[in-house]
């Protein structure tokens, strides 16, 4: 793995200094990153916050990066990290069995199910993204548009991150 400044330079050569949300892709996820670390989460956790739409998103029409190049993202962030970005990128279609977070694969059409420990790894990430954004632009640029699923998911959310959620104000819902 290698250090922060190499890997926020690897994601600029993918044109992340380019606009996203009234600020730029890179602002963004390194601000995604930076309250991950304030949570104390795990430095794969907040690797995999830092790079999180590297392959792209179902709702964004941005793929930085195709999972051709997985074995590449490893080397950079580690394989922890990476899988934790593969499944935020690819999800689709989540929902909850018994407890157990399943997903449709967008890359594949494939039904994955995460354990546990993945399941809160992924869900503060998620949750990170969102509130980066929630903050900079503020609950004005939110109103009207459907929240995401982090009230009905906040359970799975690491111990720092479930007190953001509660101080946040966010519908828990």
């Amino acid at each position: 793995m290698v250090n922060l400044e190499a890997k926020l330079e690897f994601l600029r050569t993918l044109g992340a200094d380019s606009q996203h949300s009234m600020g730029t892709a890179l602002e963004h996820f390194l601000g995604t990153y930076e309250l991950l670390r304030f949570w104390q989460e795990p430095d794969h956790v907040c690797d995999a916050g830092l790079f999180h739409s590297v392959y792209g998103r179902k709702s964004i029409d941005r793929d930085w990066l195709s999972t051709d190049h997985r074995q590449f993202v490893r080397k950079i962030i580690g394989k922890d990290a990476e899988s934790l970005v593969y499944a935020f990128c690819s999800m689709s279609d989540v929902k909850t069995d018994e407890g157990r977070v399943i997903y449709i694969n967008r890359f594949d059409g494939k039904e994955t199910t995460l354990d546990p420990c993945d399941s809160t790894s992924l869900a503060t990430v998620a949750f990170a993204n969102f509130l980066e954004q929630y903050v900079r632009l503020g609950r004005e640029y939110f109103d009207g548009k459907s929240m995401p699923w982090f009230g009905m998911h906040s359970g799975r959310f690491s111990p720092r991150a479930k007190l953001a959620f509660r101080a946040s104000g966010l519908p828990n819902q």
